[in-house]
């Protein structure tokens, strides 16, 4: 192959980004979805290879689903901007096990691991998505300057600590949140600058909803589930 790494990087990329896309689209549930489906590539030949591990723009999303593969996309990613998609793991039945057993457990336990490595690398996330087997950082966050959008589905106790350390940072950049969770965790998020708001936390009274819009100029995109009551067709707190 004559083609420069430059070239051979940039049709890798869009190999990489259907991948991507593929996996981020899939149903929640869907836990046969393989992240990495295009990493065969980097396997054809040695120039390939080599072209591919120059370029830190193929590793900057890192799925932390195994300790071994997210540490080496991280290192790979160079310092780019990071995006840590994330899904739920099965709690019955696993698809490779088969069964409710240690398998299930392993896999929950690399994959608190894995987020304990992104949490180390937060200071150049721009995404992360967090869900109900999202571990407590083991050591205090360090601030997220980049963080625009974060997502936290399924919060329970397990991982409500984890949570109450988003809460004391700043997130100077957040323009999205999405949650699916308790109430309770909203307010700290709820910024005036967001462009992009999901809530599906249980029943939401009306009247306390068009009050946490009051502020929200900036909002685009609003998504509310269980609302109780009927909003009116045009929200003057919103007008964009």
């Amino acid at each position: 192959c004559r083609l420069p790494d430059e070239v051979l990087a940039e049709i890798f990329l869009e190999c990489v980004k259907d991948c991507r896309a593929e996996y981020e689209n899939a149903a929640w549930n869907d836990y046969g979805q393989q992240p990495y489906k295009w990493l065969p590539i980097t396997h054809v030949c040695h120039k390939w290879r080599e072209a591919a591990l120059s370029h830190p723009r193929l590793w900057d999303w890192v799925v932390p689903l195994r300790p071994e593969s997210t540490e080496a996309f991280i290192v790979r990613s160079g310092q780019r901007p990071l995006i840590v998609p994330q899904r739920r793991l099965p709690l019955y039945n696993h698809p490779v096990a088969g069964n409710r057993g240690p398998t299930v457990i392993r896999a929950t336990s690399d994959m608190n691991t894995s987020l304990q490595l992104v949490f180390d690398q937060l200071y150049r996330v721009e995404r992360i998505d967090l869900h109900s087997t999202c571990s407590t950082p083991e050591d205090p966050l360090p601030d997220a300057p980049l963080l625009r959008s974060l997502t936290i589905r399924d919060a329970r106790a397990a991982n409500a600590p984890a949570l109450e350390y988003f809460k004391t940072l700043p997130l100077p950049s957040l323009t999205a949140f999405h949650c699916w969770c308790s109430p309770n965790v909203l307010t700290p998020f709820l910024r005036d600058n967001l462009t992009s708001l999901t809530l599906s936390c249980g029943l939401i009274n009306k009247d306390g909803l068009l009050d946490i819009l009051q502020n929200m100029q900036m909002l685009t995109r609003l998504r509310v589930d269980k609302v109780e009551g009927v909003l009116p067709h045009a929200i003057p707190a919103l007008p964009q």
